[in-house]
């Protein structure tokens, strides 16, 4: 629930689930029945937004339908001199929004194999 359901609408509920989880582990019945009724009304009233979720099962199912093309050069790490040569990393840009707030242009790079081109997984939804 707080990752499924809550997600990045508000991040430290899962901080929170689990802290609870160790002290009720730790504590025992009933005294843990305090912090089990505070984190359910905490997860309850969260904020809510299923975008991280919906996301990864987007790219999962996109890769069980589709085979997807490599991933582009200038991403991949050179680790050796034959890996540079085939032009592993080159042009890659480290900290692209940096470069755009730095230079005042556009950065258009593509991150995704080319099939998967222009497919959007994660969409914020905060609620």
């Amino acid at each position: 629930f707080a990752s499924e359901d809550i997600g990045n609408a508000q991040p430290t509920a899962l901080v929170l689930a689990t802290a609870a989880m160790q002290a009720v582990h730790m504590i025992g019945m009933p005294e843990a029945s305090l912090i089990l009724a505070q984190t359910a009304t905490y997860l309850a009233t969260a904020k809510k937004s299923i975008a991280s979720s919906s996301g990864i099962w987007k790219a999962l199912a996109d890769l069980e339908k589709i085979n997807p093309d490599p991933i582009p050069l200038h991403l991949r790490n050179p680790e050796n001199r034959v890996m540079k040569n085939l032009g592993y990393g080159k042009n890659h840009i480290r900290y692209p929004w940096l470069v755009e707030k730095q230079t005042g242009q556009k950065i258009n790079q593509q991150y995704l194999p080319k099939n998967l081109k222009g497919r959007k997984y994660y969409l914020p939804d905060w609620k």
